[in-house]
């Protein structure tokens, strides 16, 4: 390879390590291989055996990490009813702890570790939340407030890890949450429950279109968080009321809707979303 060519290489590895976007014993080995006999100066080699090592150890690592895990959630799951109320709330807030915690540290060098570590974090902040409501018997409204707390903290480490689906399951919550206040209230025309989720429709696509180039990831979330507020009203009607001749038209309306406006701004959607 021509020497101009291999200090590209070479410099873009770099970036990679220090801006995170590979994990460091892959960019170790990567310049292993482009500085090895290359003749530059001032650049350290690592030895591939040095590189299997490290992949070893952090193989033992993991599975003492996760052997830990899996013994304190068992231990903590088969005698959670017979703790207290305070020991409860505060051996909840360890797990949740310690799960963000190995989420965010192993962020940058196992993607797989970390987000298991995140979806089991979401999940206990809602399942544990929910369990202890129920259990001592807190009115349902409490829990559907819950429900939408779980969605805000979904959303936020969702955006601070770049993880779409967590972020999209926090906005799906709070949605719900929406829709159930909407069934407490007394709308009972079907044009203004569906102006009721119009103006947020508008205001999450075009969030996503401002944002697409800035953050691809909370483009696409939004993009997708307008596609459900869209079809919301439907899902809505279907859940609170009966199906009915209505609500099969509206839908029909709102798909041919949707795909003939997805076609004609393909071009431009397709950016935000890519």
């Amino acid at each position: 390879m021509e020497p101009e060519k291999r200090k590209i290489l070479v410099r873009e590895i770099e970036h990679w390590r220090s801006s995170r976007l590979l994990p460091e014993q892959y960019c170790d080995f990567l310049l292993n291989l482009y500085i090895e006999d290359s003749g530059m100066p001032g650049k350290p080699k690592r030895s591939a055996k040095l590189f299997h090592q490290r992949k070893n150890g952090n193989w033992l690592s993991l599975t003492i990490i996760f052997l830990v895990i899996f013994t304190s959630i068992s231990f903590f799951a088969l005698h959670f009813n017979s703790f207290s109320l305070s020991f409860q709330i505060i051996s909840a807030l360890l797990l949740l702890i310690a799960l963000y915690g190995l989420g965010f540290w192993k962020r940058s060098s196992n993607l797989a570790l970390s987000y298991s570590a995140f979806g089991l974090a979401s999940l206990a902040v809602l399942f544990i939340g929910e369990f202890l409501l129920k259990r001592y018997g807190y009115d349902p409204g409490w829990m559907i407030g819950y429900v939408g707390l779980s969605g805000l903290v979904w959303i936020v480490t969702g955006w601070l890890a770049r993880i779409g689906p967590i972020h999209l399951s926090g906005w799906v919550a709070v949605l719900y949450d929406y829709g159930w206040l909407l069934s407490r209230g007394d709308i009972t025309e079907a044009w203004l429950l569906q102006l009721m989720w119009v103006p947020g429709c508008l205001i999450f696509i075009w969030l996503s279109s401002v944002l697409h180039e800035r953050n691809k990831s909370v483009g696409r979330v939004f993009f997708m968080v307008s596609c459900i507020m869209w079809f919301s009203p439907e899902i809505y009607d279907m859940v609170i009321h009966e199906i009915n001749i209505g609500i099969q038209v509206s839908l029909a309306v709102k798909l041919i809707a949707s795909v003939t406006l997805l076609l004609i701004f393909r071009r431009k959607w397709m950016e935000w979303v890519v």
